[in-house]
């Protein structure tokens, strides 16, 4: 099943490179950081094993090692992309069993291979700035078998296998996705057939089958995601509601401050606030995929690849050479410029959300929600 050493309590983005000097030699590992997750989870709302947890993920260290260097290496930069695309979603924290170690670079990836032997390699690479990024931000909480909010939760076996699984039993009890490596079955499968059981209060064992998330690669990772942000977008009734969870939802689109009025204050109707939604998953679709590199430029075919439904234009000739009907599409942006923010979205009954994309930045700006803009 390969056991691994864990994660270590990490929140900072940048750290210092005497943390990690080139001698780094790992026999009885210090653990100096462990008030540093605890700091952490008070600002979640509350420890591990109390009744309720901000979103989290399981660290699956039953997944590794890996059977070579070489395969370890190549399966990396996907595992970072899902942690940094999961913190997106607001799982800023990782899970990981206290019965393996808690140093996050010590982490055993294949044989005598650990995580601090890739950072070595990569870190002076400037191609793989972003993923050394990611992985140093990547925040881990370690949990014990206490500390699993189910106290009856006895044991979660996988069928086929006589072992039982720490950290598929924290997946159960936290009611949280695992997150891995494809190494072997039958974690490169989602989900993960398991059969859970709970003592009953007569002391009898009682056995269901379950099922578990396992984000062990991309494309599960799309799946989740969309069913994750269709969950949260079918709780939105109003336009504050989708005001106060932009940043979970839209965290790649930068909303200007005439459209968070718009939001505030909206009283239309509940069909074009469905629309609006919907245009915005798609926006957020494209400009996460634009800002990670994977679309090449900002086009009205990459978004309606992305998903966009609805009509999207440019704005008439009439509107563009009038000085006065360009001004009604002019917005502010945070950073203090105006611009003019001729591309919009044509949803029913009128109602336009105009878009500015900066293309030096990446950046897709949101600056009209409401109904349509003067034309004469």
């Amino acid at each position: 099943t390969g056991g691994g050493e864990a994660l270590f309590p990490r929140t900072r983005r940048d750290i210092p490179e005497a943390l990690f000097p080139g001698d780094l030699t790992v026999d009885r590992p210090e653990r100096p950081h462990r008030h540093v997750a605890g700091r952490l989870f008070r600002r979640m709302g509350q420890a591990v094993g109390g009744a309720s947890l901000s979103p989290a993920l399981v660290f699956n260290h039953h997944s590794l090692p890996f059977d070579s260097v070489a395969q370890a290496d190549s399966a990396i930069p996907e595992f970072l992309r899902i942690c940094l695309r999961s913190q997106r979603l607001g799982y800023s924290v990782i899970l990981v069993d206290e019965s393996v170690d808690s140093q996050w670079f010590c982490v055993r990836l294949a044989g005598e291979y650990f995580w601090r032997d890739w950072y070595r390699k990569k870190r002076g690479s400037a191609e793989e700035r972003d993923a050394i990024r990611v992985f140093l931000g990547i925040a881990t909480r370690s949990f014990g078998i206490n500390d699993v909010p189910e106290p009856c939760l006895f044991e979660v076996h996988v069928p086929g296998f006589q072992t039982a699984f720490s950290a598929l039993r924290a997946a159960v009890g936290f009611e949280a996705p695992l997150v891995g490596f494809p190494t072997r079955s039958p974690w490169n499968a989602s989900p993960v057939a398991v059969v859970i059981e709970r003592l009953g209060a007569d002391g009898v064992v009682d056995t269901r089958p379950g099922e578990l998330v396992n984000l062990h690669s991309l494309d599960v990772f799309a799946i989740f995601e969309a069913d994750f942000r269709k969950r949260k977008e079918d709780a939105l009734k109003s336009g504050r509601d989708v005001l106060e969870q932009w940043g979970l939802l839209y965290p790649s689109l930068v909303l200007c401050d005439a459209a968070k009025g718009q939001l505030a204050s909206w009283s239309h109707s509940p069909t074009v606030l469905e629309q609006v939604k919907e245009s915005l998953s798609a926006l957020e679709r494209f400009s996460s995929e634009w800002k990670e590199g994977r679309v090449p430029a900002y086009s009205h075919e990459a978004l309606r690849a992305a998903g966009l439904n609805h009509e999207v234009s440019g704005e008439s000739e009439t509107v563009r050479h009038n000085r006065r009907l360009q001004g009604c599409r002019e917005f502010w942006l945070p950073c203090g410029s105006k611009e003019f923010f001729e591309d919009h979205v044509k949803l029913s009954g009128g109602f336009r959300i105009h878009m500015y994309a900066d293309v030096n930045t990446r950046n897709l700006y949101i600056g009209h929600v409401g109904p349509h803009l003067p034309t004469d």
